[in-house]
């Protein structure tokens, strides 16, 4: 089960709400303080940051072992800030940073210390982090294209002998059909800036993805074997086995991973970016910012829910940012971020992000290449035998039980799909597929050729009208 309360683990003051230490054991010392810590206060020393404020002393802590410490501000603390406390063994630092919660004066803070150490408090203005997170976010969430070069193939033309392709869609996939130890590989490039879903049944990777920057390689393993990740600027080979009087496919895939993962990606970027603005580090390190969200266990399971609730409370959830910066290297750095996560009005707005990169997706034409030997367009008893041998629950998506089909008429063909006028009891037309062998397609996968349809311009023109064939592509 989620937690539908992942923005109250933040160990951190956000707007007029003071939450507590329960939760942050993952970003401490692991081990609960039997002391409390005795601070005095020495020269000035603090982390080189810009944008988080100075808002206490300077003080060493002498004691060994994990402790309480409890620091005086110069200050009230202003409504809307959150406060982090600063950490180091040395007054140039490396700088940590752990969670604080704040006395109901706002003129003291309360952490948890690991040992002898300098410690400081910083505060951080919430409000102008959201607004650049959410800035960051909308700038990057539409992606675009990035540079690669096409696959190469060996023995293209003995590849395509016999074997026809079909491509739709204009995503900005490269691909090559070739010979490989005397088999046939499809092979695919990546050239956006977001990773895919591609689902390939019946042609399994022969060929294992490229080196990759985000190195998915614990979510791809955790999908089905007729699905997988391909990062930008991958590249992945496929199997091409068809059968006779059969097409196989690979095509992109928008049922959610792809929007949790453009969501995630877009996410963490923006973080990154804060924290550049910080000047705490965070230059180049999205790779290893995404490969850390992809080891930790919570993250993956979102990931795979495909829907923006589970991705919020698994990969966005204050606790988790801490451990994803730490997993990719950035120490303690997380704990900067994590009142921006926290912040009311960011885990809805995630969720509409989620549904904007959703729409941006499926707003593209869905991209598929069919590979296979040469399909002629099946004629009337083919499809009468397909209409047949369907389970009596995909015909009746198409026809009353009692309904009598003698024959099928006007039948068309276009990128695997095919469509039939039935003779006998009523009227309209039945949509079959040719990928994977001669089928009726259910009705419920209508969304889906419909899409391929009205988004083509080289699709059959009688097919976008339910005058003249089997959808509507005015609305």
């Amino acid at each position: 089960m989620y937690r539908r309360s992942w923005a109250l683990r933040a160990c951190a003051l956000v707007g007029s709400l003071t939450l507590a230490l329960v939760g942050c054991e993952r970003s401490g010392t692991g081990t609960t303080p039997d002391r409390d810590g005795h601070p005095v206060a020495v020269a000035a020393a603090a982390p080189q940051l810009h944008g988080p404020v100075v808002m206490s002393g300077t003080y060493r802590l002498s004691t060994p072992g994990p402790q309480t410490v409890t620091l005086p501000l110069k200050k009230v603390l202003p409504t809307g800030d959150a406060v982090v406390a600063a950490t180091a063994t040395r007054p140039g630092g490396p700088w940590g940073y752990a969670p604080a919660t704040v006395a109901q004066s706002r003129r003291a803070v309360t952490f948890i210390a690991s040992g002898p150490s300098l410690v400081i408090a910083l505060s951080l203005a919430i409000a102008p982090m959201v607004q650049d997170f959410e800035t960051f976010f909308a700038g990057d969430a539409d992606g675009g294209g990035t540079p690669v070069g096409a696959p190469s193939c060996a023995d293209q033309q003995a590849a395509r002998s016999g074997y026809q392709v079909q491509v739709s869609g204009s995503a900005s996939i490269s691909w090559c059909l070739g010979m490989h130890g005397g088999n046939r590989v499809l092979r695919m490039v990546n050239g956006l800036t977001y990773p895919l879903e591609i689902a390939h049944p019946g042609m399994p990777v022969t060929e294992a993805a490229s080196p990759d920057s985000f190195r998915l390689t614990q979510l791809s393993r955790a999908l089905p074997g007729s699905e997988s990740i391909l990062e930008p600027g991958q590249e992945i080979g496929y199997s091409v086995a068809a059968p006779a009087s059969s097409l196989s496919q690979a095509g992109t895939e928008f049922d959610g991973l792809d929007e949790g993962l453009h969501t995630l990606q877009s996410g963490m970027s923006s973080l990154l970016d804060i924290l550049i603005g910080f000047e705490a580090g965070g230059n180049g390190m999205l790779p290893a910012v995404m490969n850390a969200a992809a080891r930790l266990p919570g993250c993956v399971h979102a990931l795979l829910a495909r829907n923006p609730v589970a991705l919020m409370s698994g990969c966005f959830g204050p606790d988790d940012v801490v451990s994803i910066f730490q997993g990719a290297g950035l120490g303690t750095t997380g704990w900067l971020l994590a009142p921006a996560v926290a912040a009311s009005g960011v885990a809805a707005f995630l969720d509409g992000e989620f549904q904007h990169i959703h729409n941006f997706l499926t707003r593209q034409e869905h991209y598929s290449i069919l590979v296979g030997r040469t399909v002629a367009c099946p004629d009337a008893a083919q499809v009468l035998t397909a209409w047949n041998t369907a389970p009596p629950s995909v015909r009746n998506s198409w026809a009353a039980p009692e309904a009598e089909v003698f024959s099928f008429q006007h039948i068309s063909c276009w990128n695997g799909w095919v469509a039939a006028e039935p003779v006998g009891n009523g009227n309209g037309w039945f949509v079959f597929s040719q990928v994977d062998g001669l089928h009726l397609v259910p009705g419920s996968d209508m969304p889906e050729f419909t899409k391929d349809v009205c988004s083509s311009t080289k699709s059959p023109s009688s097919w976008k009208s339910d005058w003249t064939g089997p959808t509507d592509c005015s609305s």
